[in-house]
């Protein structure tokens, strides 16, 4: 379901892979002691509500984001709008993704 709602929600780009989705979706799970009960199997691959809200800030965490002046000289009203122009010219989107792109944890 994690990798579905990414897919669904486009945001794997150059600036986040599904390798990193992955890891944001393993490095939030609930630690558990012993991995061959069914409670902790539950644990290990369910996120619980909190677990899901730590995941989606190590994604956003990952995201290149524009900074405010950038949203003020491209006259966007928000970061979504700004990325959707700018994933239409394809040199600048993937300069910007290089450039801002958050670097490994």
């Amino acid at each position: 379901e994690w990798m579905r709602m990414i897919d669904d929600l486009t945001l794997l780009d150059l600036d986040f892979s599904r390798r990193e989705a992955v890891l944001a979706f393993v490095n939030s799970r609930m630690q558990v002691i012993d991995e061959s009960l069914d409670a902790s199997r539950k644990k290990m691959v369910h996120l619980s509500f909190e677990d899901f809200l730590e995941a989606l800030v190590r994604v956003a965490t990952w995201k290149a984001l524009p900074t405010d002046e950038q949203l003020d000289e491209s006259r966007s009203t928000d970061a979504g709008k700004f990325l959707l122009s700018l994933k239409s010219m394809r040199d600048e989107f993937t300069t910007f993704c290089l450039l801002y792109a958050a670097k490994e944890w």
